[in-house]
Formats: C-alpha cells, structure tokens, sequence
C-alpha cells in the first residue's frame, strides 16, 4: 500500500472516532436542542499534519460521512470542508505546526469559517429557519469543544499517523 493510501487511512480512522465522539456528545446534549460541528478538527489535522492528496481525501470522506447523516444536499459537508481544508493547507507553511496553541487556533478558525459556510448555503437553500440566536449558540459551543479536546485529537491523529509510519516527511517539515 503506498504511503499517501496509508496517510488517508490512518486519518480517516482518527476522524471516525472523533465523529463518534461528537455524536456521543450530541446524543447527549439533544435536550437542549444543541448540536457540535467537528468540522474543525477534521480540517486543521489534515491541513497541518498530512499532504495534499491524502488529506484532502480524508476530508472530503469524512465531509460524505457527515453529508449521509444531514439533512442538506449530498456534498454539502464535503465541499465545504474540502475548501477549508485547501485554504488552510495553503497557509501551512507560514504556521508553526508543532505548537499546540497554533494547532489549536487554526482548528477553532477553521472551525468557524467551515460552520458560518455550512451555515450560509443552508440559509440560501431555505433548510433552516433556526433564529440567529439558536446558531450563534451552537457556534460557541462547538469553539468550546474544539478548545477542549482539539490537544487530544492532534496526539491521536500523530499517534495513527506514527503507527501507519507515515509521519511528514522533510520537506513538509522544513518550515516547523
């Protein structure tokens, strides 16, 4: 298997626990009508700690993943994920990558912008009629919960990325 196959996989695993993570917590949370957005975390770790190619297929996989459980057209989730995590790759080198604060801001910014993208093409194909004050809501509750457990999900992601021996290699590293 070449190792961009193995990139993605290794990715992919961390993002199906996070996913049921998050869905475990909005299980949890559906009393108060309140629901977490892991778009973020999927973004940033496949921006800072993967290449292109395989993590843009994370993403966009995972983007599906998140698509079949939503109510919005198929390829929603997909798309606006991928164009967060291309913008974000881009700025890759200008980063300090292996600062945990950094990773972290970069997953709650990716976050938000993903979030309010998600929450634009919804609002412009009618799918919502939640008050701003209901979104604004779960937007603060999702940078919380990025905030958390963002250090967590950066540790599992580079464990997986090690166990699959894929970690970055040089030339990706030369800007940290």
């Amino acid at each position: 298997m070449s190792r961009g196959k193995r990139q993605t996989l290794a990715l992919l695993l961390g993002n199906l626990i996070l996913c049921v993570v998050v869905a475990l917590a909005n299980h949890t949370m559906a009393d108060w009508q309140l629901r977490l957005w892991p778009g973020g975390l999927l973004v940033a770790t496949a921006a800072l700690l993967a290449g292109p190619g395989a993590g843009a297929a994370a993403v966009f996989v995972a983007g599906l993943a998140l698509d079949a459980t939503a109510p919005v057209p198929f390829g929603t989730h997909a798309f606006v994920l991928l164009g967060a995590q291309t913008v974000f790759y881009a700025l890759r080198t200008r980063l300090m990558r292996n600062a945990t604060p950094v990773r972290v801001a970069v997953a709650v910014l990716a976050g938000v912008l993903s979030w309010l993208g998600l929450a634009a093409v919804a609002k412009a194909a009618g799918l919502t009629s939640a008050g701003a004050g209901r979104l604004l809501l779960e937007l603060a509750a999702t940078s919380v919960m990025t905030l958390l457990i963002a250090p967590w999900f950066f540790a599992l992601q580079c464990r997986l990325l090690y166990l699959a021996q894929v970690g970055l290699r040089a030339e990706e590293r030369r800007f940290d």
